[in-house]
């Protein structure tokens, strides 16, 4: 079946060149709508693989970059009663220091996705996601670009560090 024909079928038989130009506005309306319903992944450790491999550097910092955002919306409380009873005892463990940002990502699969979070917690990501903020934030935070990113350490002193400016624009975003 053609691709005219599969869009014709979808959305109704039409003979004009006009009535098949709608027939094609329709079908690119939907597909825009349906797009905009897709449920989002803000992270995910995974998508850091090759860049921490190529540096040479332990597979563990794929993790610190989301770590510390996830941490950081944990101490929000802007992540989901169900993932405080998947996670809750690593997010006690988190919250009272005893494991890292970077540790606490890694123990929930090294994804951060929408439906981990609040409804807040998911305002606030879209917000603040929408203009890729959060890696430029992250990068000019500790000065590391160009995969020097990955070189951040896991450590209290640099997670308190991007806190103070992810609380920034918390503020911000209303």
């Amino acid at each position: 079946m053609s691709f005219m024909r599969a869009i014709q079928k979808m959305f109704g038989k039409s003979s004009s060149l006009d009535d098949q130009q709608q027939v094609i506005e329709n079908f690119k309306r939907t597909r825009r709508r349906s797009n905009d319903l897709v449920v989002a992944f803000f992270d995910k450790a995974d998508w850091h693989y090759d860049a921490v491999r190529q540096k040479g550097l332990d597979e563990g910092q794929m993790y610190v970059p989301g770590g510390m955002l996830l941490g950081w919306l944990v101490e929000q409380e802007f992540v989901s009663d169900e993932m405080y009873e998947l996670y809750g005892e690593e997010i006690d463990d988190f919250l009272n220091r005893n494991i890292g940002p970077g540790y606490l990502y890694q123990t929930m699969d090294g994804k951060l996705h929408q439906d981990m979070l609040t409804k807040e917690g998911q305002r606030f990501m879209h917000y603040y996601f929408s203009a890729g903020n959060y890696f430029t934030d992250y990068e000019n935070t500790f000065g590391a670009r160009d995969g020097a990113q990955y070189t951040v350490s896991d450590t209290w002193q640099n997670y308190d560090k991007l806190c103070n400016l992810l609380d920034l624009r918390l503020r911000e975003s209303g």
